[in-house]
């Protein structure tokens, strides 16, 4: 994330997508919240296509709280399982997806899309009774910028 340090705060998943690259909708959405100490945010988004299962998804599924629980410890974020193999990111200044919505939120959507099962999809939709992502917000002019190596156009 550039020369700031971050901690991560929290994770959470998002059925379907949040975010679109070139215009195209994608199943899923993982959202890795981080904050500086001076409580400045950075949320990290993993998009996801239907594809294969993915195993930090599975572990996240698996450690969810209980209805009526806000946190779990039994999630182990391990970084290493979740590098990219393709470095590129598209960076802007955003807010955040869920209320408060604050604006302010220094958005990282990692370039490489990992893929998710129907099932995934279908358990993370049960989790909130229904999908639970906020709709495509328009630009209003922010600038996105990628970082990284040049996307190959497929």
């Amino acid at each position: 994330m550039g020369a700031r340090t971050y901690t991560l705060d929290s994770v959470h998943i998002h059925a379907q997508a949040e975010h679109r690259i070139d215009r195209q909708f994608f199943a899923a959405e993982m959202h890795l919240v981080h904050r500086q100490q001076d409580g400045s945010i950075g949320v990290v988004g993993q998009i996801f296509r239907l594809g294969e299962p993915d195993p930090v998804v599975r572990a996240l599924l698996e450690s969810y709280p209980e209805p009526g629980q806000s946190t779990h410890s039994g999630f182990t974020l391990n970084a290493a399982d979740f590098l990219p193999t393709d470095l590129g990111y598209y960076r802007y200044q955003g807010s955040l997806t869920t209320p408060p919505c604050s604006e302010e939120v220094d958005w990282y959507v990692l370039r490489e899309i990992r893929t998710i099962s129907q099932e995934q999809v279908s358990a993370i939709a049960n989790l909130h009774n229904g999908f639970n992502q906020r709709p495509v917000q328009p630009g209003n002019g922010r600038e996105i910028v990628y970082s990284g190596p040049r996307p190959v156009r497929q």
